[in-house]
């Protein structure tokens, strides 16, 4: 697994043999497709999103429970419980 961050555009992506998973660092509300339109309605504070890679844009908030579900989809690593 491959873990590759661009700072610029505060992005992350988490890249296996399977699959490829967005991550992004989003303020003010993320992305606006205009002053009063956000691309992400999901995004209502700053933080880290997951990015899904669908027709239409959504964006879930990340916590540990879904990086390492979004590290078992692009890899099929099983993590075994604590």
């Amino acid at each position: 697994m491959v873990l590759v961050l661009w700072a610029l555009w505060r992005r992350i992506d988490v890249e296996g043999l399977f699959r490829i998973e967005n991550l992004g660092y989003f303020v003010n509300g993320g992305p606006h497709l205009s002053a009063d339109r956000q691309l992400y309605k999901e995004v209502n504070a700053d933080g880290w999103y997951w990015v899904a890679n669908t027709r239409e844009p959504k964006a879930g908030a990340m916590n540990k429970e879904l990086l390492l579900k979004l590290i078992k989809s692009v890899s099929h690593y099983e993590f075994q419980s604590a």
